[in-house]
């Protein structure tokens, strides 16, 4: 294979100082995880999030809180909820937000154990007349404790507003350690009563791992057909590795429903389970609307895994970009949002390059914070081959071939069991990627939001250069690099 560096416009070096986020959402000195209660109001987004500002030396989990008018600019805003009642002592645990007579009310887990470490978990509601400030309801908790034949670990409530007051559905485990979501309604979001346990057709999933986490119920029009659909997006615990699919420690994925959720829970003619991540970490995804929108954030991270370098700097995990979601044939794309295009610096383009068997260099496609968009005519390749933050020692490789497409973060400072996450492409005469390069979170799109792989990459400050590598023949039809500016 031969070698050649395409020309360079002009010179430029980007040092990479910290591993902090530019634009993804972190918490400066302190350990994030689940987003909560995301949620739009008279033109404001709301997005609060897991939150433990005693990390690393102690755990008081709170939601912290910030709010934005683009997206991508976002203010601070004081904690919402802080672990300060019997009910929610050890951790005031995921949620969700809803309007009620103007204000914002946040719905969420309390969590507590008791002297002998035996978890008790409690439903709680706090309120707010000015979107800031937040006062827990005098009457916590909602719920005490979990519904017959389930353990306490009963979690996450997902609330929403529907035609007879208010709903939210919960992630929960069965007393015989099956995972389930049940669905609760009231009239006032004050008195619940208890539907029952989403039902399915499939009978997979009634033994599908021993806890579902941060379930959303939501409906989506299908775009091929315009059939309205029910949509159950969780994250179950306990999942064998199968193939290429659930390599994660924990999974995160969906099913479809040909028709709304009806009163009893169940789900007809239900799609079978389908990962919405293919990357390393992704978990407890949060789907809100604004608008025509339907917008989803997710955790960059994954339960249990806490040793990434940017404890060195005592911080801890992030959240990826907001993503706009949609259905095709009942499977859901992802897209960032077009709010992101806001931070783009000076373009660079490269349209039309033949390639063939030989490995190119993109200078001007450098950095470490960037929007890359490259588009591949395969149709005469045997592999290909693109090498992202490419120093001497280190890369995010991602190689194409037989309508495999895998990325190997192996030559990285942070790659813990299985570096290699792969997915099968359903159009493989074409590869379209979309790049979000963050310092050390990365997102890429492949094929129209058809697939994404989220992945924390810690990378030394020279880790910036691109380069492709063809086996055959292809042709880079479109190339387009954006530095991204906070």
């Amino acid at each position: 294979m031969s070698s050649r560096t395409l020309p360079r416009s002009f010179p430029k070096k980007e040092l990479l100082m910290s591993y902090k986020p530019l634009y993804h959402i972190f918490s400066d000195g302190a350990f994030l995880n689940d987003p909560n209660g995301l949620l739009y109001e008279n033109g404001q987004y709301h997005v609060f999030y897991q939150w433990n500002p005693s990390y690393p030396g102690g755990k008081r989990v709170g939601w912290a809180h910030r709010c934005s008018t683009d997206l991508i600019h976002w203010t601070e805003l004081p904690p919402a909820l802080l672990p300060d009642n019997w009910y929610d002592r050890c951790g005031c645990y995921s949620g969700s937000a809803v309007m009620k007579d103007g204000k914002i009310h946040l719905l969420y887990t309390g969590n507590v154990r008791d002297d002998g470490c035996e978890r008790e978990t409690y439903q709680c509601l706090a309120a707010s007349d000015d979107g800031e400030h937040f006062t827990k309801y005098a009457g916590n908790p909602l719920l005490s404790g979990p519904a017959a034949g389930y353990t306490a670990h009963f979690r996450d409530p997902k609330v929403f507003a529907d035609q007879n007051g208010y709903a939210f559905v919960l992630g929960a485990q069965t007393t015989d350690e099956h995972g389930r979501a049940l669905l609760y309604r009231s009239p006032d979001l004050l008195s619940w009563k208890l539907d029952g346990a989403l039902q399915f057709d499939d009978p997979e999933l009634d033994d599908f791992g021993y806890m579902w986490e941060c379930p959303n119920l939501f409906e989506l029009p299908d775009a091929a057909t315009l059939q309205k659909h029910a949509v159950l997006l969780f994250c179950p615990q306990g999942l064998k590795p199968w193939g290429m699919r659930f390599r994660n420690r924990y999974q995160c994925g969906y099913i479809v429903a040909p028709r709304t959720f009806n009163g009893t829970g169940a789900f007809i003619g239900g799609s079978a389970f389908e990962e919405i991540d293919r990357g390393f970490e992704f978990y407890a995804p949060q789907i809100f609307s604004a608008g025509k929108r339907t917008l989803m954030i997710g955790w960059m991270g994954m339960p249990e895994e806490e040793d990434q370098p940017s404890a060195q700097e005592n911080w801890m995990h992030c959240l990826t970009v907001p993503r706009t979601v949609w259905m095709e044939n009942r499977k859901l794309f992802q897209w960032p949002v077009e709010e992101l295009d806001g931070l783009h610096g000076e373009k660079q383009s490269i349209s039309l390059l033949p390639l063939e068997n030989e490995a190119a260099k993109l200078p001007d496609f450098s950095g470490a914070c960037y929007d890359m968009r490259l588009t591949f005519d395969t149709t005469r390749a045997q592999s290909l081959t693109l090498s992202l933050r490419q120093s001497e020692q280190q890369e995010i490789r991602i190689t194409f071939a037989d309508s495999v497409l895998r990325i190997d973060r192996s030559r990285s400072a942070y790659a813990p069991g299985d570096p290699v996450r792969e997915v099968r492409l359903r159009h493989p005469e074409k590869l379209d990627l979309r790049i979000l390069s963050d310092r050390s979170a990365m997102e890429i799109y492949v094929n129209g939001g058809e697939e994404v792989f989220s992945l924390r990459c810690y990378l030394e400050e020279d880790a910036v250069h691109t380069h492709v590598g063809i086996q055959g023949k292809a042709v880079l039809t479109k190339g387009e690099f954006y530095p991204m500016h906070a």
